[in-house]
């Protein structure tokens, strides 16, 4: 009965030994873990700083679009005003030239009668 009884308490510190052995190894595992996530939160947090960089570099962009594109519209409508202007002038030169043609004419006349 003793023999049995060596072999029972054998078997126990066996699995005392194993069960400890388990407990080492979780504690491990728990470590591990807790660094992952600390690296993990750590990636995250960058991450969110990446994303708000990027939000704000994004909005910067979307109001200089904003402002060129209010500025080309301006342009565009100065342009049109001075294509206006142009059409205008040449207009008020043609009538120059015509009136100045009938000048010209009126002035050979009158150096043709002398």
């Amino acid at each position: 009965m003793e023999k049995i009884l060596k072999q029972i308490l054998s078997g126990l510190k066996d699995v005392k030994k194993d069960i400890t052995e388990f407990k080492t190894e979780m504690h491990d595992f728990k470590d591990e873990m807790i660094e992952f996530k600390t690296e993990t939160t750590k990636r995250l947090d960058e991450l969110e700083i990446g994303q708000r960089e990027n939000r704000n570099i994004l909005r910067s962009l979307e109001h200089a679009s904003e402002v060129s594109k209010a500025q080309r519209d301006r342009f565009t409508h100065d342009i049109k005003e001075i294509k206006g202007d142009i059409k205008d002038m040449k207009k008020d030169i043609t009538k120059i030239e015509f009136v100045a043609s009938s000048n010209w004419n009126e002035i050979i006349k009158l150096k043709a009668t002398k």
